[in-house]
């Protein structure tokens, strides 16, 4: 998991301000759990989070926003709520799958993304059809190991 970019502000945080960065450490999730993310938006905006979270000028602006207008305020916990749903479960998925399976991090994230190229429709499912025109199977459903 990705750690907080230090804020360049001298001064200690207000209540706003940490409620912020409690909200965004609690979103910033390692790429195996993100794997386990299974909306594929979620995942990019997940990422995206991650990535802001560590730049100091970054967090510094959303900061002031978050702290000085209301709405955003609003807004922020009604898109972040859910946000920490998905990683909590991502997480408790994340810790079913290493007790059973030997894996990294990086194994998981490239099956995540062979397994989303697959899933041409995006429905969260792969279907015969899909898995045929994969190519990852033969025209008969056989598998390169089976021929």
């Amino acid at each position: 998991a990705a750690s907080l970019a230090l804020s360049t502000t001298p001064h200690p945080p207000s209540k706003h301000a940490q409620r912020l960065r409690n909200m965004l450490d609690a979103v910033c999730v390692g790429d195996g759990a993100l794997a386990l993310v299974k909306d594929s938006k979620e995942r990019v905006l997940l990422r995206g989070v991650r990535a802001a979270a560590v730049e100091p000028d970054v967090v510094d602006a959303f900061t002031i926003l978050y702290e000085d207008i209301a709405p955003i305020r609003i807004a922020g916990h009604l898109i972040f709520r859910p946000l920490q749903q998905r990683v909590s479960e991502a997480n408790a998925s994340e810790a079913e799958l290493a007790a059973e399976v030997e894996y990294t991090a990086e194994e998981l994230a490239a099956a995540r993304r062979l397994f989303d190229l697959v899933d041409a429709d995006g429905s969260g499912t792969i279907d015969r059809d899909e898995l045929l025109a994969s190519g990852l199977l033969g025209p008969d459903g056989s598998t390169d190991e089976q021929v």
